[in-house]
């Protein structure tokens, strides 16, 4: 007996570009059970529908599918809504962020949040190098402002944060503190502490503590409305590139509402660090919409903050590189570990760094032969041709941070790696010359989750300030698509359920307000999602 195929929905006049393997364009879709039952042209779709078929009219809009962005911290979207933004939109100096503070601090009520602990004052933005004094900010300059409260501000990087001696103090931290292995706490020339930590290793020892002020019974509305705010942008499906036990109890918390009637708005796939050494076979959900992927590594920090691991110097710092956070043996050792056990997703920046990855996945290769892992370089920024044959040759794919070219392009090009390596970030075009499959992505909350920006960042390679940088890495608007839907999709093995507009897959789909292949490039940018739609579900 044939299963029965009659659509629930049916979908016409569209101009539906459907991202298959030759390219089609079709007019029709057809979705039953959240999948797509039927392609077709003209009046076809008559033919399979029942008195029971809802009928939706495109009005000849274009239809994409779904944008998957394969490389966010959904989460921490989710963690800092109501956080207050020191960016440099809002604060041109220091003595902004300060008001800010002071003022958040006034309306602050003086009720303890739960089992006697102190609320935080949270900022999110603070550029050391947009910021008019172009340096760091120091606890003294906090805690003259912030009372009786601790303060965290986060460094857009999310590498780097600052905390004042209140913060210190609830920690535990005192001038006697030891830098972790891959973490540094920031020390002035009298070597007293001020404020600033690099890297997770080192932050993580006071960010345990603001946590456990967060309030969980908001934040199943945060998880809930963050991912209908990522669906407004077009995107349907995420990977959350690291997500540890802590964290995932938002996850949890926010899915124990999920259901069949009413799903969670997008679908999300969630790597985890090696620490979590007890994580279940799966996430307890339909693993459609919540499910593990492989395993999160840093093997260096960010360009910006200099803690990204080059092979040559930096152009402003000379006798800098930046380091490994694991040394190279160290690193293998891991690499070999979890290359036995499945994929691998790592934080690589510098060229540095990606040179260790690469050996460390070669030789795990060569101890254990496996088919396929897709292991992942994320960022990928200074990856080098020699580089990218490697990672062909080893099955290595790549989601790069292409936003780097237009939100830092102008400091990496007059700051941090100057005139001539800043323009081959984000090497997309060599990338595909080479025949590397790559995701784009936006690393939310670092910049805004807009799609349709990073392509056409990905197309034009141009700066906030208008200067083209390395116009030879442009791609074409088709593989900037490709890279957020079937490219995007086969990063994390789904390209067999999503991805493209197929039968048999998921209907996964966005009506957009303009056909991307009919504006100039320079409009990509502009284009509006109009409707989103998860598993034939409007959610937008």
């Amino acid at each position: 007996q044939m299963a029965d195929t009659t659509p629930d929905a049916v979908f016409f006049n569209g101009n539906i570009i459907t991202f298959d393997n030759d390219f089609t364009s079709v007019n029709y879709i057809g979705i039953k059970d959240g999948k797509i039952v039927a392609l077709g042209n003209g009046d076809d779709y008559k033919s399979t529908i029942s008195d029971n078929t809802t009928l939706h009219d495109l009005d000849g809009k274009t239809v994409l599918p779904g944008f998957i962005e394969s490389h966010n911290h959904f989460n921490a979207v989710a963690n800092q809504w109501g956080w207050i933004d020191v960016g440099i939109t809002q604060c041109t100096t220091i003595a902004d962020v300060l008001t800010k503070i002071k003022s958040a601090v006034e309306s602050q009520s003086s009720e303890l949040v739960k089992d006697g602990l102190k609320p935080w004052i949270k900022c999110v933005g603070f550029d050391d190098t947009l910021i008019a004094e172009n340096r760091d900010i120091v606890k003294e300059e906090i805690d003259s402002v912030s009372g009786d409260f601790p303060v965290w501000i986060w460094h857009p990087s999310l590498h780097r944060a600052y905390v004042n001696s209140k913060a210190f103090e609830i920690s535990g931290i005192t001038e006697d503190v030891k830098n972790p292995d891959g973490g540094t706490f920031v020390r002035n020339s009298d070597g007293k502490l001020t404020g600033q930590m690099e890297e997770m290793a080192a932050y993580q020892m006071v960010y345990v503590h603001l946590n456990k002020t967060l309030d969980m019974s908001t934040k199943r509305a945060d998880m809930w409305n963050t991912a209908k705010f990522f669906a407004s942008k077009g995107v349907t499906s995420v990977h959350d590139l690291f997500v540890g036990p802590m964290l995932f109890n938002l996850y949890r918390n926010a899915f124990a509402v999920h259901s069949k009637e009413n799903p969670f708005p997008i679908r999300v796939t969630v790597y985890t660090p090696p620490h979590w050494t007890d994580r279940p076979e799966s996430t307890g959900f339909d693993p459609l919409f919540l499910k593990f992927g492989g395993t999160k590594l840093f093997a260096d920090g960010s360009i910006q903050c200099h803690t990204a691991c080059c092979l040559q110097p930096y152009h402003d710092k000379s006798d800098l590189k930046g380091n490994l956070l694991f040394k190279p043996e160290q690193l293998s050792g891991i690499v070999e570990k979890y290359h036995a056990m499945g994929q691998i997703a790592v934080h690589c920046n510098g060229d540095g760094a990606i040179e260790a990855f690469i050996e460390a996945v070669g030789k795990a290769q060569e101890k254990n032969p496996v088919e396929e892992r897709r292991h992942r370089i994320e960022h990928c920024q200074m990856v080098n041709e020699e580089q990218l044959k490697r990672m062909k040759d080893l099955g290595i794919c790549a989601s790069f941070f292409v936003g780097h070219v237009f939100f830092w392009g102008d400091r990496h090009k007059s700051i941090f790696l100057g005139p001539d390596r800043s323009q081959k970030i984000s090497p997309l075009n060599s990338a595909a010359k080479n025949g590397i499959r790559f995701g784009l992505h936006s690393d939310c909350p670092v910049t805004p989750v807009n799609p349709f920006h990073s392509m056409w960042t990905a197309v034009t390679r141009q700066t906030k300030t208008g200067e083209i940088l390395g116009s030879d890495e442009c791609i074409s608007v088709k593989q900037a698509i490709k890279a957020y839907t079937i490219d995007a999709a086969y990063l994390n093995f789904e390209e067999n359920i999503k991805g493209s507009l197929e039968v048999n897959k998921l209907a996964d789909f966005i009506v957009v307000s303009r056909n991307p292949f009919d504006v100039k490039p320079e409009e990509l940018k502009d284009i509006e999602v109009e409707q989103t739609f998860v598993g034939g579900n409007k959610i937008h």
